[in-house]
């Protein structure tokens, strides 16, 4: 069962980085986009992944371990990502950031298969996982907008 806490704790801080590292991205995204929509919606996300990390560090808490306080590398990666593409605009930046929801989207995915979960975590990583999975819907209809939406097109 210890052996088992263990690994729940260790997925959960892995999960935690992930968030912590999207919040250090998004946020600079935010300030590199020129549409005032767009940075609005990064700031909701910007909530929602400091929620995510406030949850997930509580269980860790309660299992007994030490919750992440911080990202890791990708985080410069990430931003580093957004940097260049602020360079060319905001089409740019927004694929960026729409890669960094596709990989937090797929460890979410893998967390939830992992076997051995207890039904309580399960539910929240579950939770969670529809948040990321509706983040990265989000960046694709954005940047792939129907023709005559409101959206603004996308330099």
């Amino acid at each position: 069962m210890a052996r088992m806490l263990r690994k729940v704790v260790a997925i959960l801080n892995r999960l935690i980085q992930l968030d912590y590292d999207a919040i250090e991205s998004h946020k600079s995204a935010m300030s590199k986009l020129s549409d005032a929509a767009d940075r609005a919606q990064l700031g909701a996300f910007v909530t929602e992944h400091r929620r995510h990390v406030d949850e997930l560090a509580s269980i860790v808490r309660n299992l007994g371990g030490e919750p992440a306080s911080h990202g890791d590398l990708r985080q410069v990666v990430a931003r580093g990502k957004v940097v260049l593409g602020a360079l060319v605009g905001d089409r740019a930046v927004l694929e960026a950031m729409r890669g960094s929801e596709v990989e937090s989207t797929a460890h979410y995915e893998a967390a939830v298969s992992q076997p051995g979960i207890p039904v309580d975590i399960l539910a929240v990583l579950e939770r969670i996982c529809a948040d990321e999975q509706r983040h990265q819907a989000w960046f694709a209809a954005r940047l792939a907008p129907v023709a005559g939406a409101s959206a603004t097109p996308l330099k």
